[in-house]
Order: C-alpha cells, then structure tokens, then sequence
C-alpha cells in the first residue's frame, strides 16, 4: 500500500475537532425491510458491459480530518478494534465508469482490516461486471482507510463506503448480476450490497458470518456475488465478537486499511 507519512498525524486533527453524530442509514437490503437510502444517486452511470477502454475522469483528494464525513470523523474518536491503528489518509475518489481489467479467471484478494488479514477469492465467472468493478477500485486504492460501518452480529460485516454512512458510492453503479432464486450465501460468502432500487450495486460489500437461509430466498434477497473467504477466518471471528455501536457499525472502530489485489 502507498505511503502517506506526510500527511497529518490523527493525535494533532482529533484534539480540534469536536464528536459529530453518524449520519443514519444503511443500504444493505438484507432483510425484508427496505433500505432507508440508495447507495448511489440517479446520476450514476450503471456500468453493463466492460467495453470501456479509456480511464475515466477521476477525482482523488488526501483529505484532512476536518473535512472527512462527520461517520468517519466520529470513529476516529473511538478506540481502533483489535488494537490497531487509524489511518492517517482519507482518499475520496469518484469515477464515471470502471476499466476493463481483463479477468478472465478467479484471482484472489486480500482484505487489510484493523483485525487481521481476509483472503478470499474472486470468481468472475459468476459475478464479471462486479468482479471486474472490485478490482478496478481496489487497484485505484479507493478502499484505503475506509470505516467498516455495519456489523450484524451472527449475519454479516458491510464496508466498502467512503463516507461511512452507508449511503456513498464510487459515482457509477453496476447490472444486477443475481444467481438464481434459491442460491445459497453460505458462510465466507463475498457479495455486493446493493439499494431497492434494479442496478444500484455499487462499492459497498458484505461478508457472510453465519448461516443465512433467508438470503437468496426471493427477489429482494439476491444479491451480486464476488466469490468467498479462503484464509482469515479468525478474523472474521474476531470481528463477529466485536460490541456494535449505536450506529450499527462496531463500537470499537474497524478500518478497511486496503485491498491487495494478487496476481
């Protein structure tokens, strides 16, 4: 991952900043109640082929702690989970479109989280369009430093959200590639979160932590699946026993440090 050591320390922003209350909401349609947000606007481009082969417009900005989302700023405040560290970088990054990262067989991944390291497997065969969009971002850093912001307990672990509200995106979103009705999330489960709304997955994931039945079950239950977890599950573990704040996320701040995409 790129180092930022000449970016401002976390101890200096946080003795001037004040606690700011989460911005409420969350995206995840992951049981029968509705989402109370898109996780992405009507503006979005929805990404349906992988045609493109021109790097779309980009905009990346280091942000100080000041002007991170009052979500972010908050956890900042909050012990890290585990006892790992803050990051010390905020990026914020918004593309028209993903680029064609040319996968065309399953690759790995590695999840760098305050708790420990998650592997799991892409498998484009399944999901292209995500796989291919989980990639890209991943490659662009955009996941760097980002708050983990929804832990249900025995279900799943959501992140993927640069504002930490559960309501941001990357500035485009992508086809609804759903299995069949009846397809099973089992544990270690990979799958992009997504609105109510038919294609509005956008950079928001979940990991499985528990047997789901009712996910998969019907319409509303389906959900674009990116592959599954092969190493870390004790982290996941970890995770799981965490306290969950009022927010919904855990009450000890969990980060998504980076994604490592392997060759």
């Amino acid at each position: 991952m790129t180092s930022r050591s000449n970016k401002p320390s976390i101890a200096i922003w946080v003795g001037i900043v004040a606690v700011v209350a989460i911005v409420g909401g969350l995206v995840l349609t992951m049981d029968p109640a509705p989402p109370s947000g898109p996780e992405t606007t009507e503006a979005a481009t929805v990404a349906s082929d992988l045609s493109a082969s021109i790097v779309p417009p980009t905009t990346v900005q280091l942000r100080s702690l000041e002007d991170v989302p009052a979500a972010v700023r908050t956890a900042l405040l909050a012990p890290t989970a585990c006892g790992g560290t803050a990051p010390t970088f905020f990026p914020e990054m918004q593309f028209s479109a993903p680029v064609n990262q040319g996968i065309d067989s399953p690759l790995s991944a590695v999840l760098h989280t305050s708790c420990g390291n998650i592997t799991i497997e892409l498998d484009p065969s399944i999901s292209p369009l995500s796989v291919n969009s989980f990639v890209f971002l991943a490659s662009e850093g955009y996941f760097e430093g980002q708050i983990v912001h929804r832990l249900v307990t025995n279900f799943v672990l959501q992140g993927g959200d640069p504002t930490g509200t559960g309501a941001g995106g990357p500035g485009y979103t992508i086809q609804d590639e759903f299995p069949s009705i009846g397809t099973s999330y089992p544990v270690g489960t990979v799958a992009m979160a997504k609105s109510g709304l038919p294609n509005s997955t956008g950079s928001q994931f979940f990991i499985v932590l528990a047997a789901a039945p009712h996910l998969g079950s019907q319409d509303g239950l389906m959900f674009n699946v990116l592959g599954h977890v092969t190493d870390g599950f004790e982290v996941l573990e970890a995770i799981n026993a965490l306290e969950v704040g009022p927010s919904g996320g855990p009450a000890q701040s969990l980060y998504l440090e980076g994604v490592d995409i392997l060759p």
